[in-house]
């Protein structure tokens, strides 16, 4: 009777080895996200043990010094991140850059002309992005969660599962399968997208179909792990961007140029979505 009472421990991390086994044994492993507080405030003194309190410090002479420094920065900040957003900004972002065209010299609108358009185009982008977002929320709210709820979808846990259905069976994220989805599962299922975007090193359509569909849904209240997802997609689309301009530049046969010019766009289209409307790119990296 008393075991039977006993509070079974939830397992906090199972991480995958990062070895040479195969893909699909790796993905089997199953893990759960703890508490991201309890992480830091419990389990992060264990792992790295410091004596003293966290303090700030402006040169750092040891290592206990910069960890106590890291630990008390860190308590300056709030676990969670809201990305705001509002449409008149990037209006007046764009009045402000027509502004500045009609004052330059002929010489300096020649060198601008490439970067004003795009900090335009970005700007038009995520207006119309932000109106997207808006009408699809009117849409979701429209879906009787009973009727309507997308059937046999795989526990959010079984990575494999959602990998076949999504990349390898080619299912499209349609509105009511969007809509089946919750938070949690639709953070797990981005997080997930933008790791298989990184392990094929390709800006495959059905993946980005996956990552635009959940970029529309998913809040802009973000948690730890989601921020540095989001940061991730955006410096690899930015890497991936350059390295297919500058491929487009260099070659000369201009066969796949339609394809390349799509992959350029869809990496400029997350590039913005990941980092100006969800914040996770320096004005200088954008």
């Amino acid at each position: 009777m008393a075991a039977a009472q006993q509070t079974k421990l939830k397992p906090i991390f199972i991480r995958e080895e990062n070895n040479n086994q195969n893909e699909d044994q790796n993905e089997d492993q199953e893990y759960y996200d703890s508490d991201f507080d309890s992480y830091d405030n419990d389990l992060m003194p264990l792992a790295l043990p410091i004596s003293g309190e966290e303090q700030a410090t402006d040169f750092p002479a040891t290592a206990e010094e910069y960890l106590r420094h890291v630990r008390w920065e860190a308590k300056q900040y709030a676990s969670i991140f809201r990305a705001n957003n509002d449409l008149k900004t990037y209006e007046n972002e764009n009045e402000n850059e027509n502004e500045l065209n009609n004052i330059n010299s002929d010489e300096n609108v020649n060198n601008n002309n490439n970067n004003n358009f795009e900090i335009i185009w970005a700007n038009n982008f995520l207006k119309q992005f932000e109106e997207k977002r808006k009408g699809l929320i009117k849409k979701y709210e429209k879906f009787d969660l009973k009727k309507d709820e997308y059937p046999n979808l795989p526990s959010i846990k079984f990575r494999k599962e959602w990998k076949k259905m999504c990349l390898i069976n080619k299912i499209e994220p349609t509105l009511k399968l969007i809509y089946s989805l919750d938070e949690v599962k639709t953070k797990k299922l981005l997080t997930y997208h933008i790791e298989w975007l990184q392990q094929t090193n390709e800006l495959d359509r059905q993946i980005v179909l996956w990552l635009f569909a959940l970029l529309t849904k998913v809040d802009t209240l973000l948690d730890a792990d989601i921020s540095a997802s989001l940061r991730s997609l955006f410096l690899f689309c930015k890497s991936k961007k350059l390295e297919l301009e500058a491929l487009e530049a260099l070659e000369a046969n201009v066969s796949n140029s339609s394809d390349n010019n799509d992959k350029i766009a869809a990496a400029s289209i997350l590039m913005i979505i990941s980092g100006k409307f969800f914040g996770q790119a320096a004005p200088d990296e954008l």
